[in-house]
């Protein structure tokens, strides 16, 4: 088989196994916080400045500006951003592919890496949550400066050192976590790397100083990260979300590290995954990916949406196990078990993922609630009532959201209000409770 017909075939596989993982959110509604990047959008849309002032500003541009492009594409159809966030997981993954073949120099790795990733159901949430996509981007963007600047090693071809460059911009203007790329990069040079190390400092110059540089400039602003925030900092409690999170992230890895070192007794030979160098790579990149996410205080392990750029290693280890193990088997018999081992691992993610899919409707409950209550209760008023909505679980902005896109209701007449926070309450024609037994609201009605 030729390499581009393999090729084919990968990317045909991987977009099969994605639309098959996530078919489940493909027609669901939006949720939380994507409300309030609707409002965002719809201003970007109209004037290219108020990209700015969507959330945290020119820090998440890229976000901002393709949350913006979908929006302008789009309008407020969620299914069709669903499948903006599909693409780039796809993306993701074939890039996934692409950087363990480079690294590794096996295709069976690097498909089964590539299989692996796109159907893990430990990093679901950022294409289950439209709101979630500045992780793909920030991946897309490391993922990209990884595989450029090891090709750019590999080749000496200073193009590729210049897409490095671009997509290193990219990632920086995606999310503040592109910080891990200096270092990745330097343990990438330590696995693909040729001659001493005197000379290849200079490469690696770019990314350090503009690193430190935005990190110099964050700290000067008025929202540092990660520290400056109340959410987040270097307490006792980042070592426990660090362990935590990396067990959890190399449980697959156990398995088939156990199962790579079982057939090496059976051969009577010594247990070396292809390349050692390639092997301690990737594990670094999951020591390293994993901390700036451990901060935060609120979390025992990291969320579903952090754990997706460290779950490039997990994928890259799978793959690197698996061709281990399939290539030291002699019949054709033997193969089609490891394969089919491998299957019923992707078979046990998907099922996962699907799951999951009850969560995130259980999250976006409140704002289909309440589109549905303003839908049945003030259909047909002829004068300008107010409605007054009490102890709703998100935001004010979201719920101003889910009203200007998809009720008739002006959102001017929508006022929230906390129980626990009480002010005035205005004249009303309508009472909305939330009500967090049932998930439902309660309303009264006033005339």
């Amino acid at each position: 088989m030729t390499e581009l017909r393999l090729r084919q075939l990968t990317a045909f596989g991987v977009f099969l196994l994605a639309v098959l993982a996530y078919w489940p959110a493909l027609d669901n509604p939006f949720i939380a916080d994507d409300y309030a990047l609707l409002l965002g959008a719809e201003k970007a849309a109209e004037h290219c400045t108020a990209l700015f002032a969507m959330p945290l500003g020119g820090r998440r541009l890229v976000s901002n500006f393709f949350f913006t492009v979908c929006f302008a594409l789009f309008g407020a159809d969620s299914s069709l951003f669903y499948w903006a966030n599909l693409f780039l997981h796809v993306v993701n993954s074939l890039l996934v592919v692409h950087l363990v073949r480079a690294v590794v120099g096996n295709w069976r790795a690097a498909v089964g890496a590539g299989l692996f990733f796109v159907a893990y159901e430990r990093h679901q949430e950022p294409v289950f949550w439209i709101g979630a996509s500045h992780e793909l981007l920030l991946a897309l963007g490391v993922l990209a400066t990884a595989y450029a600047f090891v090709r750019y090693r590999q080749s000496g071809r200073r193009g590729w050192y210049a897409l490095a460059l671009v997509a290193f911009v990219f990632s920086v203007f995606a999310k503040e976590s592109f910080l891990v790329i200096p270092p990745l990069l330097v343990l990438a040079d330590w696995c693909v790397g040729r001659g001493p190390w005197r000379g290849r400092w200079r490469a690696h110059a770019p990314f350090w100083l503009a690193t430190a540089a935005y990190v110099a400039l964050m700290y000067a602003g008025p929202w540092p990260y990660p520290f400056g925030e109340t959410q987040s900092g270097l307490t006792p409690h980042f070592f426990g979300v660090y362990l935590r999170s990396l067990n959890r992230l190399l449980l697959f890895v156990y398995g088939f590290f156990a199962l790579g070192w079982i057939v090496s007794r059976l051969k009577q030979e010594p247990f070396a995954p292809l390349r050692l160098r390639a092997f301690f790579f990737f594990l670094a990149w999951l020591l390293v990916t994993i901390g700036p996410y451990s901060f935060i205080l609120y979390e025992k392990q990291l969320s579903s949406r952090h754990t997706y750029i460290p779950s490039v290693a997990t994928a890259a280890l799978v793959g690197l196990l698996f061709a281990f193990v399939w290539e030291r088997a002699r019949s054709g018999s033997m193969r089609s078990a490891w394969a089919a081992v491998l299957a019923v691992c992707l078979a046990v993610n998907v099922a996962y993922i699907w799951k999951k899919d009850a969560q995130y409707l259980d999250r976006a409950a409140p704002t289909e609630h309440l589109i549905a209550a303003l839908d049945a209760n003030m259909a047909g008023a002829q004068r300008p009532w107010v409605v007054v909505v009490y102890d709703f679980p998100y935001p004010a902005i979201v719920g101003r959201g889910a009203v200007r896109f998809f009720t008739t209701v002006d959102p001017h007449a929508v006022v929230f209000r906390w129980k626990n926070r009480p002010k005035p309450t205005p004249p009303a024609s309508l009472t909305l409770i939330w009500d967090p037994t049932s998930k439902m609201f309660r309303y009264v009605p006033l005339f």
